[in-house]
């Protein structure tokens, strides 16, 4: 069953997952938080 995992608009990001918890694919995108404009 697909569902949305995430979700962005303008200045917003939501997640229904923990990216700490997710290694370095999820770290990289905490990192990542940071450079979206």
């Amino acid at each position: 069953i697909p569902f949305t995992s995430s979700i962005w608009k303008d200045n917003v990001v939501a997640c229904q997952f923990h990216p700490e918890k997710s290694q370095a694919v999820g770290l990289q995108l905490i990192r990542n938080f940071g450079g979206w404009k």
